[in-house]
């Protein structure tokens, strides 16, 4: 229980800055993110344009002149007033900005009626569900399987190495896990929210990391929890939710930061269970 805590005290450090502070020191002149947002944002209009032209080209329209462009929702600003200090360079960003595919950043599973548990099989393109998701981990055991012709048929909830995979709903709801290197073009389940990132904005683990255990973060989740009896999460909500973004180069430090200390936590952990199995023989 207390090496719980301490790997949650790890995180809260990690998005409070201390873990990197010395960086920051030693490499005063990297951009800022509120730089790397602004490309980001100037991306997701030049997305939005790109999608409209297709739009009305299809139709056989071409615009006389530019009004059409007027159109164009900017993303809803982020209010601060109520979230914490962030470390220089450091700034607030909704989830929605850093998705690859601007315009639809967070994927939902298939829903019920699209994968029946009927299709499973015993081998086949491997289907990640909730019970594959431990905390920040990932394990193959209960792996479900469906046909070659059915994954196709649901190749819009592709699953491929470095996801961003979210439980929705039910008792898992907020584990959070990156799918491994090994994943290549698997499937997921209805009850899991899968992000896929602009790693040149941001690093998939730290966005786990900051989902599962920056306290804001996880306050916005807890908050936007939606059912009394099964609750549940949607795209819509995730998108929503506001990250700290790190400068990139800063994200890949406090991801390897947080690693040591949590190997050094599983080492700790792994102690104490050698420990209590001989006094367990005694």
């Amino acid at each position: 229980a207390l090496l719980e805590k301490l790997r949650q005290s790890i995180l809260a450090a990690a998005f409070r800055g201390d873990l990197t502070a010395a960086w920051r020191a030693a490499n005063p002149d990297v951009e800022p993110a509120s730089e790397l947002l602004k490309r980001i944002r100037a991306e997701r209009r030049k997305r939005w344009e790109e999608a409209e032209l297709t739009k009305m080209r299809a139709k056989g329209k071409v615009p006389r002149d530019d009004r059409w462009k007027e159109k164009y929702v900017e993303p809803e600003p982020v209010d601060e007033s109520e979230l914490p200090e962030l470390p220089e360079g450091w700034t607030w960003v909704r989830l929605s900005m850093l998705g690859k595919d601007a315009l639809n950043p967070v994927q939902t599973g298939p829903f019920g009626a699209q994968l029946h548990n009927t299709e499973f099989v015993s081998s086949g393109v491997p289907v990640i569900a909730v019970g594959n998701l431990t905390g920040l981990g990932f394990t193959d055991e209960g792996l479900y399987f469906v046909k070659p012709q059915k994954a196709a048929q649901l190749s819009r909830y592709d699953v491929h190495a470095g996801d961003v995979l979210f439980a929705r709903s039910g008792a898992t709801l907020g584990k959070v896990t990156v799918a491994p290197d090994y994943v290549n073009d698997w499937r997921m389940t209805g009850h899991i929210l899968r992000v896929r990132l602009n790693r040149a904005a941001a690093n998939p683990h730290f966005i786990a990391f900051a989902l599962r255990g920056c306290p804001a973060v996880v306050r916005q989740v807890t908050q936007g929890i939606r059912g009394a009896t099964r609750p549940g999460f949607n795209t819509t909500l995730l998108e929503k939710i506001v990250i700290p973004l790190a400068p990139r180069s800063e994200q890949d430090e406090v991801v390897a930061s947080t690693r040591r200390l949590f190997q050094w936590a599983e080492s700790v952990d792994k102690g104490v269970k050698r420990v209590s199995e001989n006094l367990a023989v005694l």
